[in-house]
C-alpha cells in the first residue's frame, strides 16, 4: 500500500490568526509559496532517512518516490509515495503480516542472493530458471537441520558438492515499521517556526 501523511505541525499558531478564505488575494500565493518550500524541506529529509535507513538494501526507488502536495483552500499538505511497499516500510506491518498473493511462499534473500551493494541479484524464479540446464549445477528447495525450507545452489565438482543457501521460504512475515516520513516531520521545525514571526505578522497586517 502507498503512504500519505498529513503534515499539519507548527500551523494552528498560523490558523489562528490568518483567515485563508478571507484573505488578501496577494498574501495567499505567499504563504502557499512558503508552505510548499516547508513540505519539500521535510519531504528531502524524509528521502535522506530512507536512503540511510535502507542503506543495506538501497534501490534508490523509494527514496525518489517521496513527494509533498498542498491541500486546496485550505492552510496545510502531505507528503506521500505512491510505491506499493511504501506504507510497509513507513508503518510496518500494524495492518497485519505479509503473506504470499498467487504462490506459495514469500522468498526472503539470503546473502548469498545478493550482491556486495546489498541488492538482490536475481528473483529466486529466475535462479530457477538459470540453472535449470546447466551441467553440475542446480537450485533446488530443501529443509535445514532447523526445519526451515530454503532454496539452495548446488554445484558439484571433481572435489565435492556445495550447497549454497540462496532464499528462506515463509508462510508469513512481519517487519517494523522505519518510519521515515514521520520522523523527518517530527525532526523539522513546525511551519510558524520556519515561515517566523515576522512573515505571519506582515500576513495578517
Amino acid at each position: 500500500m502507498d503512504i500519505r501523511l498529513d503534515v499539519v505541525k507548527g500551523i494552528q499558531q498560523i490558523k489562528e490568526r490568518f483567515d485563508f478564505a478571507k484573505a488578501d488575494s496577494r498574501a495567499v500565493p505567499l504563504l502557499r509559496k512558503a508552505m510548499s518550500v516547508w513540505l519539500q524541506k521535510i519531504a528531502a529529509q524524509a528521502s535522506l532517512n530512507a536512503v540511510s535507513m535502507f542503506a543495506t538494501h538501497p534501490s534508490g526507488q523509494l527514496a525518489k518516490s517521496i513527494m509533498t502536495a498542498l491541500f486546496p483552500g485550505q492552510i496545510g499538505g502531505e507528503i506521500f509515495s505512491k510505491l506499493a511497499y511504501a506504507g510497509i516500510q513507513e508503518e510496518g506491518t500494524i495492518h497485519g503480516p505479509i503473506v504470499p498473493v498467487n504462490r506459495q511462499w514469500l522468498t526472503q534473500p539470503l546473502p548469498a542472493a545478493r550482491t556486495k551493494a546489498g541488492r538482490v541479484k536475481m528473483s529466486a524464479r529466475k535462479y530457477f530458471e538459470k540453472y535449470d540446464k546447466v551441467k553440475g549445477k542446480s537450485v533446488f528447495v530443501g529443509t535445514s537441520k532447523r526445519g526451515n525450507k530454503l532454496i539452495f545452489l548446488s554445484e558439484y565438482s571433481k572435489g565435492g558438492s556445495k550447497l549454497t543457501p540462496l532464499f528462506l521460504l515463509r508462510k508469513a512475515t512481519s517487519i517494523e515499521g522505519k518510519y521515515f516520513i514521520l520522523k523527518a516531520i517530527e525532526s523539522s521545525p513546525g511551519f510558524g517556526e520556519f515561515v517566523g514571526e515576522d512573515f505571519i505578522k506582515m500576513l495578517t497586517s
